[in-house]
C-alpha cells in the first residue's frame, strides 16, 4: 500500500457552496488563490455573500492514512444558512458532525456549503438533518493550503478517523505533486452558478517519472446512461454511456491544454438538461472525440479483468462523473478517491486508486485509473537499416511457471540468433511485479550479436532467469527508457496483460487487469517511443486473447501485425521473433579497414580510425543494398562499415565495394603473387572463406564478392602509410649592422634574405616578398637589389617581390642597401619584415614564419613644466615648483645622460627651497645657478628632476622669472643625443597708481572752490595686470558736492562706477594691457557760504578692492587699510556773529540763553557777520575761544551777541566783547 506524507488542505465554504482551494492572499474584496503553479483571483463569496465554514484536513502516516477532520464554525454578519441569527454564537451539533464526517467518508470530491443545517440555529444538543452528500476525503499529498476569514472561531464537537488507501502512481503527475510537469494551470474557477469537471491528458512519462501533459485532446459529456455494476463476485459491467449531447451546447465539449487539462464549465440551475445548463447533482460520461492529435493515437476500448483468459471484459475507455455536481464547485480527475468508494464500482469520478484484492471484487478494482486520461504514441516506422539496436523486454511472471519461463528464454534465444551475421546489438531488461522481474535481471548494455560467439554472450545473460510475480508492463518498458540508450527497436514479450504498476506496487496490489495497469504502461511505451524507438507488443500464450490486442496495440502501434502480434505459444512467437530480424536485413556485408604500420605486416595492423569512406553498388538480378550505400568508418567504431542485403526470390548475388584512398596510404594486397587480392573475405558466422574478385582503381580500390541470403559476409581491407616526399621550405633574414644595432641619419644598412628548399621535392612557385613600409619611409634604396637564383627581385611601392623556383636543396638570396635619412626621428625603429610561400607538387603551399629585423635610432626627450605654469603672474614671496623629465625614447640604452638647468635669471630674485631631487639615480646637484643631474636611462626609462624655489618680497613689478633646461644623452657607439632647450618664465606683474588733485593736497578752499582729481594706473610690467581700486570721497562729500563725474580716459579703458551716494565712493576695474596708461578724472566743488559744512577739510582716500570705508576719515593720516593714496583740502576758520535779545521776539537760535540757568534761546533776527581774523567789536576786554567751541553761559542781558567760530585748523579766535556786557 502507498504511504502518504502529512500533509493539511482547508477547504473554505460559504455562501453558495463555493469551494476555494489554494495559497490564499486576501486584499479587500479580492481574493488570490494559487495552486500548483496557477493564479487566479476573484471576488471573496465569503464577504460577498456571508457566514462560512472551514474544514482543515490533516493526514498523518502510520499502517496507513489516518485523517482527522475539524471542523470550524466561524461567525460573520448575517445569518447562517442554517438560520443562525446575527450576533449569537452557534456551534456545531454533535449530530450534525456526525453526519458530515459520514458524507466526508463516502463522497466524492467536496464539501457543499449548501447542505444544511451544518450549523445549529440553536443553543440545544439535538441533530439536524445531514448533508446528501459529502466532501472530499483527501489531502493532495505535498499540498498545504491555509485561510482564515471569519471573525470568530469555535471548537470542533468532535474529530472522526477513517481509512484511505492511495495509489502508487509510479510517478504520473497528480494535482499537488511536487515535481509534476503539469500543473492545473488552466483550470477555471467556477462562478457561484457554475460548476468545473476537469479530466487530466497525459502522453509522454518524463525522467523523473512524472507524466507530461498532452494538449489538443478532445472531450464530451454523454448522457448519465447506466451505471457500473458488479451482478457477481466475478462478474462486472461497465453500464452504457447515454447519447452525446448536443455539441452546440458548449457545456459538453473542452480541449486539453498546454498543461493537459481539459475543463467542462457546466451551469447549474434547476429544470431540464438544455444549453443553459444542468440541474446539480447530474451525472455525465465523459468520453474521447476523434483519434487524438496528430502524432497521437485513442484508445476506445481496453481488455479488463483477471490476469488469465477469463474472467474477461471489453469496456469502453470512458468514465462516469460521480454522484455529486453543485455550483461553485472544482472535480479533478487526479484527486484520489476516498477509500469509502472502493466497494461502490459506480461512485468515484475516474476512480483515482490503486486497485487491491482487499478492497472488494472484479468491478469493484478493473474500472481504477490513475486519474489521468491516456493517449498513445504513434509508433515511430520501422528502420530500413541492416543493423538495429534493440532492446528485448521480457515477462517474467508467477504466471509462465517453470515451463513458460523455459520457452520464453528459448524463444529469446531464436531472436537473438535471428540478428546473427547483422551488426545489431541487444540489450536484455525483464519485468514480473517490478523490474527486474523476480528471479531475473536486467542487463541495459548494448552487445553485437553478429557471430556465435556474440549471440552466445547474450544469451547468456538470460540462461538463469526464473519466473514469479505480477505483470507489470510499466515497469518493463521504463526500465528499457531510463537506461541511457536509444533503441531502433523495443520488444515487448508477454504471457498476459498488466496486473499492476509502478515502482512500488502495494502488498495487497490486486491481481485484476484494470484501466491504471494499461494506461501506465502507456505512459512509459511512449517515453521510449519519443527517442525514436519503434515499440513492438508480442503477446503469447493462452492468456492473449483477441481482447487482448487492443492493450497490446495501446502499448505499441495501431496495425496488428506490424506493431502488435499474438502468438499460440512460445514457437509461434519465435517464429514472430525471427520474422521480425529478417525484416531489416536479410544478408550483410560488413567491410572493416585497417591499418598496417609502415613497415609492419598485417598481422600488426589496427582499426582504422574515422574518415574512410565505401561504397556498395550490385547489378545482380533479385539483389539490393539496403539504404544508405555509402558509408564512413566513426570513431569507436572499430573501422566496420555495414551494408545491408535484400533478396527477393534469389538467395544469392554479387555486390562491389570501392574505397576512396586517402593521400598517404596506399592498398596492401592480400596473399601473394598471383592470388593477392584488394580484400579477403570470410563467412562471419562460421568463419569459412569467401571468394573474392579485384576491382576499382588505385583512387578507388576495391573487390566484388558474392553476397548470400542469410549469411553476413565479413571483408577486410588494408592499407598502410607510404613515405611521400616530404616538402620542406625555411626563410632567413639578416642585415649588416645586425639586427639591433642603433643607427642614425645618413647611416647605411644591408639586407640579406636567403630561402632555402630543406625538402626532398622541388618547389614551384616560390614567392619571396619583404615590406620595406618601415624601412623606406626613413631611407632610401641605394642601387639595385640582387638575387643569387633566377631574376633579380623588383620593388614596387614599398614591396620587394622574388617569383622563382627551387630545386631539392636550393637556395636564393635577395640583397639591398638602404641609406637613412639625415633627419630620422629619435626613437625611429627602422624595421621591415619577409615572409614567403613554395608550392611542392600537388600540395597547398608551405608558408613558413616571416623574418624581420629592426634598427632602433636612439632618441632622447627633455620636458619642463612648473606649478604655476610657465606664463603665470607670480609676485613676491610666490613658490615655483619645477619638474624637468628626460625620456628615453629610442630602443638602446642611454649612458651617460646629463640634464643641467640655469637658474640665474631665477636665483637673482628668488631662493631655493629644500633640496632638488630625482626620480631615478643620484639627486642632481646645484652648483652656482647651475643645476645638474648625471645618469643612465634604460630602454623606456626617464627621469623627475623636482625642485622649488620662493620669491623675493621686493621683487620688482615687470619681473621676468625665466630658467632654461638643457640636456645630452649618449646610445652606445653614437655621438650624444641634444635635444633642444626648454624653459618656463613667469613674470612679475607692475601696476603704478597715482592719484593728484588740482589745486594739490594740503591746499585750503573757500566755499565755492573746485578740486579736480585724478587717478593715473599704468601697467609697468610684461604682462596685462588687473586694476581693482575704490576711491571714497566720504571725507570730502560732507563739506563738497562732485560736480563733473568721474570718466576714465581713454573712454572705456576701465570700468568706472558712478559716486554711490550713501558710501561716497566709485570703483574702477578692468585690465591694462603691458605697458598701458589710463586716467580717471572728476570734480568736487566746495559748498557755498550757505552749506553744508562738514570737518571743514575734504579727505579723498584711493584704495586697493573695493570694500568702502564705514567712517569718513578726518585726514590722510593715518592711513586706511589698503589705502593706496590721499589728497586733503582744508577749509580755513570763520567767525559768526548773531545778535539776540531777552525776552526772544521770534525764533531762538540754538545757543541762546534766557536766564542765568542754562537754557536756550532763540532770536527772532539776527545778523552775521563774518571775519577770518579776531575781530573788535569795541574796547573791551578780550576772551580767548577754540575754534568751532561755543560760551558755555551767558550773563542776563536785554541784548548780546552769540560767537560762533567755524574753522578747519587749531588756531584760536579772539573775540572783544561789549563793555556793556558781562563776561561769560
Amino acid at each position: 500500500m502507498a504511504r502518504g506524507r502529512r500533509a493539511a488542505r482547508t477547504f473554505h465554504t460559504c455562501g453558495r457552496g463555493t469551494v476555494l482551494t489554494g495559497t490564499v492572499t486576501q486584499s479587500g474584496r479580492e481574493r488570490t488563490y494559487v495552486n500548483d503553479g496557477s493564479t487566479q483571483t476573484r471576488p471573496d463569496p465569503c464577504r460577498t455573500q456571508g457566514s462560512g465554514v472551514t474544514v482543515t484536513v490533516r493526514t498523518d502516516v502510520g499502517g496507513g492514512r489516518r485523517h482527522q477532520r475539524e471542523v470550524e464554525k466561524v461567525q460573520s454578519s448575517g445569518l447562517a444558512r442554517g438560520g443562525a441569527r446575527r450576533g449569537r454564537p452557534s456551534r456545531f451539533v454533535g449530530a450534525g458532525a456526525a453526519a458530515l464526517v459520514a458524507f466526508l467518508a463516502i463522497s466524492g470530491l467536496v464539501v457543499p456549503s449548501t447542505a444544511a443545517p451544518l450549523i445549529d440555529s440553536t443553543t440545544s444538543e439535538s441533530s439536524s438533518t445531514a448533508p446528501t452528500e459529502g466532501a472530499s476525503a483527501e489531502a493532495v499529498p505535498g499540498e498545504t493550503v491555509t485561510e482564515e476569514t471569519a471573525p470568530e472561531e469555535f471548537a470542533p464537537e468532535g474529530d472522526v478517523t477513517w481509512e484511505r488507501s492511495a495509489p502508487a502512481l509510479g510517478g504520473v503527475e497528480r494535482a499537488g505533486d511536487d515535481a509534476g510537469a503539469v500543473a492545473p494551470m488552466a483550470v477555471p474557477i467556477p462562478a457561484a452558478n457554475e460548476a468545473v469537471i476537469s479530466v487530466r491528458v497525459g502522453g509522454d512519462r518524463l525522467a523523473n517519472g512524472t507524466v507530461q501533459g498532452l494538449a489538443g485532446v478532445t472531450l464530451a459529456l454523454w448522457g448519465p446512461g447506466g451505471a457500473t455494476t458488479a451482478p457477481s463476485a466475478t462478474t462486472a459491467s461497465q453500464g452504457a454511456a447515454g447519447a452525446r449531447y448536443n455539441p452546440a451546447w458548449t457545456w459538453t465539449t473542452c480541449v486539453s491544454d498546454a498543461a493537459g487539462d481539459c475543463s467542462f464549465v457546466v451551469p447549474i440551475r434547476p429544470g431540464a438538461i438544455s444549453a443553459t445548463g444542468v440541474p446539480q447533482d447530474t451525472r455525465f460520461w465523459v468520453v474521447q472525440e476523434g483519434a487524438g492529435p496528430p502524432g497521437w493515437y485513442s484508445n476506445p476500448t481496453a481488455r479488463l479483468g483477471g490476469f488469465a483468459a477469463t474472467p474477461e471484459f471489453s469496456w469502453g475507455y470512458r468514465f462516469r462523473t460521480d454522484t455529486l455536481l453543485r455550483a461553485g464547485q472544482t472535480y479533478l480527475s487526479t484527486t484520489a478517491m476516498p477509500t469509502g468508494l472502493t466497494t461502490e464500482p459506480d461512485r468515484g469520478f475516474m476512480r483515482n486508486l490503486e486497485d487491491s484484492n482487499a478492497q472488494g471484487g472484479q468491478a469493484d478494482n478493473i474500472g481504477r485509473s490513475t486519474g489521468v486520461w491516456n493517449q498513445s504514441r504513434a509508433n515511430p516506422p520501422a528502420s530500413a537499416q541492416c543493423g538495429l539496436d534493440v532492446a528485448i523486454v521480457t515477462d517474467t511472471s508467477g504466471s509462465l511457471g517453470a515451463t513458460g519461463i523455459a520457452a520464453a528464454k528459448a524463444a529469446m534465444d531464436d531472436f537473438v540468433d535471428a540478428f546473427r551475421g547483422t551488426p545489431s546489438r541487444m540489450s536484455v531488461f525483464s519485468f514480473s511485479t517490478v523490474s527486474p522481474g523476480g528471479g531475473a535481471s536486467n542487463h541495459p548494455a548494448l552487445l553485437p550479436v553478429a557471430t556465435a560467439a556474440q549471440a552466445a554472450a547474450v544469451k547468456a545473460q538470460y540462461a538463469g532467469w526464473a519466473s514469479g510475480g505480477g505483470t507489470n508492463w510499466d515497469r518493463g518498458l521504463a526500465a528499457a527508457a531510463t537506461s541511457g540508450n536509444t533503441y531502433d527497436v523495443v520488444v515487448l514479450l508477454t504471457d498476459g496483460n498488466p496486473t499492476v504498476f509502478g515502482p512500488a506496487p502495494g502488498s495487497n496490489a490486486s491481481a485484476f487487469n484494470s484501466f491504471q495497469d494499461i494506461d501506465a504502461g502507456i505512459f512509459s511505451a511512449n517515453q521510449l517511443k519519443a527517442t525514436g524507438a519503434r515499440v513492438l507488443a508480442v503477446g503469447v500464450g493462452p492468456a492473449v486473447t483477441p481482447a487482448t490486442g487492443v492493450n497490446l496495440r495501446a502499448v505499441s502501434g495501431t496495425v496488428e501485425g506490424s506493431d502488435y502480434f499474438r502468438a499460440a505459444d512460445f514457437d509461434a512467437a519465435a517464429e514472430v521473433l525471427s520474422a521480425l530480424a529478417d525484416s531489416g536485413c536479410q544478408g550483410s556485408l560488413q567491410v572493416r579497414k585497417m591499418i598496417v604500420p609502415q613497415g609492419g605486416t598485417i598481422a600488426q595492423a589496427t582499426p582504422a580510425p574515422a574518415g574512410w569512406e565505401f561504397n556498395a553498388a550490385t547489378s545482380a538480378t533479385g539483389v539490393s543494398i539496403a539504404a544508405p550505400t555509402s558509408a564512413t568508418t566513426v570513431t569507436g567504431g572499430d573501422g566496420r562499415v555495414n551494408f545491408g542485403l535484400q533478396f527477393d526470390n534469389v538467395t544469392s548475388g554479387t555486390v562491389q565495394v570501392l574505397e576512396t584512398q586517402q593521400t598517404g596510404y596506399q592498398l596492401v594486397p592480400v596473399g601473394t603473387g598471383a592470388a593477392a587480392r584488394n580484400a579477403v573475405c570470410t563467412d562471419a558466422s562460421t568463419g569459412a572463406p569467401v571468394a573474392v574478385t579485384d576491382a576499382g582503381s588505385a583512387a578507388t580500390p576495391g573487390f566484388t564478392v558474392l553476397g548470400q541470403r542469410d549469411v553476413q559476409v565479413l571483408c577486410t581491407i588494408y592499407n598502410t602509410t607510404v613515405s611521400a616526399p616530404v616538402p620542406g621550405f625555411t626563410l632567413t633574414k639578416s642585415s649588416d649592422p645586425v639586427s639591433g644595432t642603433s643607427v642614425q641619419g645618413g647611416d647605411t644598412i644591408t639586407y640579406t634574405v636567403t630561402g632555402t628548399n630543406t625538402g626532398t621535392t622541388a618547389l614551384d612557385p616560390v614567392t619571396i616578398t619583404d615590406d620595406l613600409s618601415g624601412v623606406l619611409d626613413n631611407a632610401t634604396l641605394t642601387g639595385a637589389p640582387t638575387s643569387s637564383v633566377g631574376a633579380a627581385p623588383t620593388v614596387t611601392g614599398t614591396t620587394l617581390t622574388w617569383n622563382g623556383s627551387l630545386a631539392v636543396g636550393g637556395a636564393v638570396t635577395l640583397t639591398y642597401t638602404v641609406t637613412l635619412d639625415d633627419d630620422v626621428a629619435p626613437g625611429t625603429i627602422v624595421n621591415n619584415v619577409a615572409s614567403g610561400s613554395a608550392t611542392p607538387p600537388g600540395l597547398p603551399p608551405i608558408t613558413p614564419p616571416p623574418v624581420e629585423t629592426e634598427h632602433p635610432v636612439p632618441g632622447f626627450e627633455l620636458t619642463k613644466a612648473s606649478d604655476p605654469v610657465s606664463g603665470t603672474s607670480v609676485t613676491g614671496g610666490s613658490t615655483i615648483t619645477y619638474t624637468v623629465t628626460g625620456t628615453n625614447t629610442g630602443a638602446t640604452v642611454l649612458d651617460p645622460v646629463v640634464i643641467t638647468d640655469d637658474l640665474a635669471q631665477v636665483l637673482n630674485n628668488a631662493t631655493l627651497t629644500g633640496t632638488p631631487t630625482a626620480s631615478a639615480g643620484a639627486a642632481p646637484t646645484v652648483a652656482g645657478t647651475t643645476l645638474t643631474w648625471n645618469g643612465t636611462l634604460p630602454v623606456g626609462g626617464s627621469v623627475v628632476l623636482t625642485y622649488t624655489v620662493t620669491l623675493d618680497d621686493d621683487v620688482a613689478p615687470g619681473t621676468i622669472v625665466n630658467n632654461v633646461a638643457s640636456g645630452s644623452a649618449t646610445p652606445p657607439g653614437l655621438p650624444p643625443i641634444t635635444p633642444p632647450p626648454v624653459e618656463t618664465e613667469h613674470p612679475v606683474p607692475g601696476l603704478s597708481v597715482t592719484k593728484s588733485s588740482d589745486p594739490v593736497s594740503g591746499t585750503q578752499v573757500l566755499p565755492g572752490d573746485s578740486i579736480d582729481y585724478t587717478l593715473t594706473f599704468t601697467n609697468t610690467g610684461a604682462t596685462p595686470v588687473a586694476v581693482n581700486h575704490l576711491d571714497s570721497l566720504l571725507g570730502a562729500l560732507d563739506d563738497g558736492t562732485v560736480t563733473t563725474a568721474p570718466t576714465a580716459s581713454p573712454a572705456g579703458a576701465l570700468n568706472v562706477s558712478a559716486v554711490e551716494p550713501v558710501t561716497g565712493s566709485f570703483t574702477i576695474d578692468g585690465t591694462l594691457a603691458i605697458g598701458q596708461t589710463v586716467t580717471v578724472t572728476y570734480t568736487v566743488t566746495v559748498n557755498g557760504p550757505t552749506g553744508p559744512f562738514g570737518d571743514g577739510n575734504l579727505v579723498n582716500v584711493l584704495l586697493e578692492g573695493d570694500v568702502p570705508p564705514t567712517e569718513p576719515p578726518g585726514a590722510c593720516e593715518p592711513a586706511l587699510p589698503g589705502q593706496v593714496a590721499c589728497t586733503e583740502h582744508p577749509i580755513p576758520g570763520e567767525l559768526i556773529v548773531q545778535k539776540g535779545s531777552t525776552p526772544p521776539r521770534g525764533p531762538q537760535w540754538p545757543w541762546a540763553r534766557r536766564s542765568p540757568t542754562r537754557s536756550r534761546s532763540r532770536t527772532s533776527a539776527a545778523r552775521r557777520c563774518r571775519s577770518t581774523t579776531p575781530t573788535t567789536c569795541s574796547t573791551c576786554r578780550t576772551w580767548a575761544r577754540s575754534p568751532g567751541s561755543r560760551p558755555s553761559s551767558v550773563a542776563t542781558a536785554s541784548v548780546w551777541l552769540s560767537l560762533r567760530s567755524r574753522a578747519a585748523t587749531s588756531s584760536p579766535s579772539r573775540v572783544t566783547w561789549l563793555p556793556a556786557l558781562p563776561p561769560p
